[in-house]
């Protein structure tokens, strides 16, 4: 199974899916050695990271992938399923959303 199917199947379980919020490598490492079934971005991450507050337009969506691309390209060797990056952009570059179910 995919990445992708992997993501998919979380998402239709009808068990509560909760995925470690990740701002950098270091933090989807840790997210991934604890044992959660899916890594999910963090904005508000980023903006604590990087001495911002988390609002409105402070991190940049370059920003943001960026931060998602150093994640996913160190992670691209594990089998754990990703809810950021490439994933969640369609072809019009809109966000499509994450492991929304977590806060539910």
């Amino acid at each position: 199974m995919t990445n992708a199917a992997t993501l998919h199947a979380l998402h239709r379980n009808p068990d509560i899916l909760l995925c470690g919020n990740a701002w950098d490598v270091g933090t989807a490492r840790l997210i991934a050695h604890l044992g959660f079934p899916a890594i999910e971005t963090s904005s508000a991450g980023l903006a604590f990271a990087t001495g911002r507050p988390d609002a409105e337009g402070l991190i940049t969506r370059t920003e943001m992938l960026e931060s998602l691309g150093r994640i996913a390209a160190h992670e691209r060797h594990t089998e754990m399923p990703r809810a950021g990056g490439q994933a969640l952009i369609d072809a019009s570059d809109q966000p499509r959303g994450g492991c929304g179910r977590s806060a539910q």
